[in-house]
């Protein structure tokens, strides 16, 4: 009898959004639910939608978002 050999999945590429000060597990799963899984997803959907849409998150401010938007720039 032959088995198919399945190849390993790769894990999704996800920024970890817990390294930026002041973003705790609650803002990076809201964040990660929103569909919003890396620096160049966050980048875009800032440029779709504006800083506004992501400081509507409870729990964000102005400088959260701020400091996720530099940090995803580097």
């Amino acid at each position: 009898r032959v088995e198919a050999v399945r190849e390993p999945q790769a894990e999704p590429v996800r920024d970890d959004w817990t390294e930026v000060k002041g973003i705790g597990g609650k803002l990076a799963d809201a964040l990660y639910f929103m569909g919003i899984t890396t620096k160049a997803e966050l980048l875009a959907f800032v440029a779709a939608n504006g800083e506004n849409a992501i400081n509507d998150i409870p729990g964000m401010s102005d400088r959260k978002v701020e400091s996720l938007i530099i940090w995803a720039q580097e």
